[in-house]
């Protein structure tokens, strides 16, 4: 099973106002191992600190602010990897999906940090970072030993501005995925774990409405939004759902070899890979991927090998969803 890790650079900064390290804001400036944390807060860590990508500094931000403040929304869910983000249009249209309702603001959501708070708020009113209020939930361990919200709480935020294919791949991304962040590894959840959540910590809002509503389409096991999208186009034809990247033994010349399929109808053995750009730039990979698909063949699997143009292009999407049809009748 993959494993996600977030980039954590060392040592951990050390955070202040600009106050207390005793210099000028241009002087700073100046200074490699200075980054502008939010207005009049500072980080000092290792020369080249600056800039600051958003979702560090919301973890120093939530460690100057303190314990009541945690790392929420896109920032949270950018820090554990959920694929959020914008759907091309040609994926809106292959699916039919309907435009989500703050798609405008996407954008700016990702680039801005954010932070929720819990209990009494305080007197922190600041434009250059979104706080807002959170659940009392369990607080996980993220970047920089920084207090973040539960994930699923974090997609509950970000899922209006999300299409219905960026929820299920965030879904599939919670249920298939372990995250290590830091020195802190979680493994995969439940649909039943994240149904629970929507119903013990979080108030009804149109995200929460979103999630319970495409939580039956989220698979477990599936390890990219790609291999999302494949399973959501099989499944609208009104094709039998997959099993997703379905563990087989092969025989690799005389030894034994685990593999995995990305969608695998096993009684069937008929199987779809889709094959992403690091197939097509790494050349060791490529070779090894012709290889573990000529043992998966001598095994008697029937395999069709998807690229992009293949879910791109309707009529190459029709070609091969018929060519699965006629292979599960």
């Amino acid at each position: 099973m993959p494993t996600f890790h977030y980039p954590q650079r060392q040592p951990r900064p050390v955070v202040a106002t600009t106050a207390h390290w005793n210099l000028r804001k241009r002087q700073m400036d100046a200074l490699p191992e200075f980054a502008e944390v939010l207005r009049g807060i500072w980080a000092r860590g290792t020369p080249g600190l600056a800039p600051l990508n958003s979702v560090e500094t919301a973890a120093l931000a939530q460690q100057h602010f303190g314990t009541n403040f945690r790392v929420a929304g896109f920032s949270a869910a950018q820090m554990f990897g959920l694929p959020v983000g914008h759907t091309p249009v040609w994926i809106r249209d292959g699916l039919t999906l309907p435009r989500a309702p703050r798609a405008q603001d996407l954008e700016q959501e990702l680039r801005r940090p954010h932070l929720s708070y819990s209990g009494t708020r305080g007197h922190q009113h600041r434009s250059d970072l979104l706080i807002t209020k959170g659940s009392d939930g369990a607080a996980l361990t993220g970047l920089w030993d920084s207090q973040t919200v539960n994930l699923v709480e974090a997609l509950v935020w970000a899922a209006p501005f999300l299409t219905d294919w960026r929820i299920v791949a965030c879904l599939d991304h919670l249920m298939g995925m372990h995250v290590r962040v830091g020195a802190k590894r979680y493994g995969p959840c439940t649909a039943q774990q994240i149904a629970a959540v929507l119903e013990s910590n979080l108030v009804s809002s149109i995200g929460s409405t979103r999630i319970r509503d495409l939580l039956p389409l989220a698979q477990a096991r599936t390890w990219s939004p790609m291999e999302t999208l494949v399973r959501m186009m099989v499944r609208r034809a009104g094709l039998p759902a997959p099993t997703m990247n379905l563990t087989i033994q092969v025989d690799d010349h005389g030894r034994m070899r685990t593999v995995h399929l990305d969608l695998a109808w096993e009684e069937a053995r008929v199987g779809i890979e889709y094959n992403g750009a690091v197939h097509a730039s790494d050349r060791h990979t490529y070779g090894d991927e012709m290889h573990r698909l000529d043992l998966l063949r001598d095994d008697g699997w029937d395999l069709r090998v998807l690229v992009t143009r293949d879910v791109q292009d309707p009529r190459r999407a029709e070609a091969w969803l018929s060519w699965l049809a006629q292979r599960l009748v």
